[in-house]
């Protein structure tokens, strides 16, 4: 700290010297590699155990639903992401989860399932248009199940992703 005149004002001056940042700079430079060395595990535990319980929770008649319930992790240099659903039809999982509106389906892609509850499927049809489907939830109670253990996943792959940073 010293002080100084500039133009009849007195300033103070401050210089604050950093030492070993090179090596600070290094370690930084690490980061990314290191936060998905560990990271990417922990959020491939998480939605693993999120895929397993969806498909636990999916209704079943001919299980189509359930095998198609699958998970994806991608990682960049900053972020890993992680999800699980079903690659059915854009409208199929969400129609199961929260149910539909009264509608008009078509009777032929009711057929197989009324044949196997031994029911007509114009019936079936009719009671849809009347009465919508009702919701079937699976992805929401799977999401809120496994969420305390992702958030332990994911704390214990930080903290050794900070640890390993720390050396």
């Amino acid at each position: 700290v010293r002080r100084r005149e500039v133009e009849g004002r007195f300033l103070m001056e401050v210089t604050v010297v950093a030492h070993g940042f090179e090596e600070f700079a290094a370690r930084l430079a690490q980061w990314p590699a290191i936060f998905r060395k560990h990271m990417t595990p922990a959020v491939t535990r998480s939605v693993i155990g999120g895929e397993g319980i969806a498909k636990k929770l999916a209704p079943r008649d001919t299980s189509n639903l359930a095998r198609s319930i699958t998970h994806e992790v991608r990682s960049t240099a900053g972020s890993v992401r992680g999800k699980w659903g079903t690659a059915l039809s854009p409208h199929y999982g969400p129609d199961v989860e929260f149910g539909t509106r009264p509608h008009w389906p078509p009777v032929s892609a009711l057929a197989g399932w009324a044949r196997r509850h031994g029911t007509n499927p114009y019936a079936v049809a009719a009671g849809i248009a009347k009465h919508g489907t009702k919701a079937q939830p699976f992805m929401r109670p799977s999401f809120a199940q496994i969420r305390a253990k992702a958030r332990i996943e994911l704390r214990n792959g930080l903290r050794a992703a900070l640890a390993e940073m720390k050396g």
